[in-house]
């Protein structure tokens, strides 16, 4: 069985006390990902769009809804173990990937995630 490690930034701290009610939720993705750590966590579980800021700035960037607007943004990489480093919780409107998406609000969340120092 393959060692699955979460690690953390202060992002994802301060969306956690924004996003307080989609606390159980967050667990039950921490839970899945510690037995299923590259399957999908439900049908919204998927990278960025391939041509977009997000994929070109940080690699592999994913995101998986734990509401209808609220998705938790998180990165899987390495082996033994397997690192799962959680960005945080962010609505459409934060992410600048709403109807109509807002490629500006999108650069700038992808340069604060490439910045973001992870907890080991």
């Amino acid at each position: 069985m393959e060692v699955v490690q979460f690690r953390q930034c202060s992002l994802l701290s301060s969306s956690v006390i924004k996003y307080k009610e989609l606390g159980p939720k967050l667990k039950d993705f921490v839970n899945f990902k510690l037995t299923n750590p590259i399957a999908p966590f439900g049908s919204s579980d998927k990278k960025f769009a391939s041509n977009g800021s997000y994929n070109t700035t940080v690699p592999n960037l994913r995101h998986a809804h734990l509401s209808p607007d609220v998705s938790i943004v998180y990165k899987v990489h390495d082996k033994n173990p397997m690192l799962i480093d959680m960005y945080g919780l962010l609505s459409h409107e934060e992410l600048g990937t709403g109807n109509p998406s807002k490629a500006n609000t999108q650069k700038t969340m992808a340069k604060r995630f490439s910045q973001q120092s992870f907890n080991e």
